[in-house]
């Protein structure tokens, strides 16, 4: 299975105490700050052969990558927060920045501070099933659980 994660679900985490899950973080596909021509069609199709091996493999919500999953055969599903939760969502991108401040951290919170709707809107209109996150109080693992 593969799991379309929009910036702050808890990939990482969830990844950190299940063996059965991996976060392929999109950001290792840079060099000098730069990503290849094709690296998202690279980052799929690790994906895809990790999902193969029985894993539940977490990748970015960029459009890109998106893209290319649409030419793949693996059970998709897409995680993403509410419209309602915009604020509250990107309060927590900016907390985590703070409190890790990485590029990376940088890059999803302002993100989300300039395109929160528009990126929902396009996770929500996927043609695979979405896990909405509806309150900000929640398990991770068992809402994947339910729609798998």
């Amino acid at each position: 299975m593969i799991i379309v994660g929009y910036p702050g679900i808890g990939k990482t985490s969830l990844a950190n105490w299940h063996n059965d899950y991996l976060d392929v973080d999109s950001s290792r596909l840079m060099f000098d700050g730069v990503r290849p021509n094709n690296w998202a069609l690279c980052y799929v199709k690790m994906a895809e052969d990790l999902s193969k091996q029985y894993y539940k493999v977490f990748v970015s919500s960029h459009k890109e990558v998106r893209d290319n999953l649409k030419d793949i055969r693996d059970d998709i599903i897409v995680v993403c927060p509410s419209l309602d939760l915009k604020e509250e969502w990107i309060e927590k991108l900016k907390d985590r920045w703070i409190e890790e401040p990485s590029h990376k951290n940088f890059k999803a919170w302002k993100r989300a501070d300039e395109h929160y709707e528009e990126d929902i809107t396009d996770l929500m209109n996927e043609p695979w099933p979405i896990i909405e996150i509806k309150d900000m109080h929640y398990e991770l693992d068992e809402l994947i659980d339910e729609k798998a």
